[in-house]
């Protein structure tokens, strides 16, 4: 279980590689106040290093919240995500509960 309130945004103007979005929904199954949306590109095609060829992948992002969704803390930027593999440990990460918030110490 996660350690509090959180929002996953991910990328839908990238590559998804398969099983990324089914392990993110994974996650937010598990989590009694989490919530995953699916956004289109998040930084604009010039910006975005997940649309390279070379380094295919999803950009998420994990934005620590209250139960009522308001924001806490900053929000934190991951990927590529370009594999299940990655995907994993996003979610141990997330479950984890070692993210920012502006509860953290």
């Amino acid at each position: 279980m996660s350690a509090g309130p959180f929002t996953l945004v991910v990328c839908t103007g990238c590559h998804w590689p398969d099983g990324v979005f089914d392990e993110l929904r994974g996650i937010v199954r598990r989590s009694p106040h989490g919530m995953l949306v699916a956004a289109g590109c998040l930084v604009g095609p010039s910006a975005c290093v997940a649309r390279h060829d070379d380094r295919p992948g999803t950009l998420v992002v994990l934005q620590p919240c209250a139960v009522d969704r308001s924001p806490v803390g900053a929000a934190t930027w991951v990927g590529p995500i370009s594999s299940r593999t990655d995907a994993r440990a996003l979610c141990k990460w997330v479950e984890d509960g070692d993210w920012p918030s502006a509860t953290a110490g």
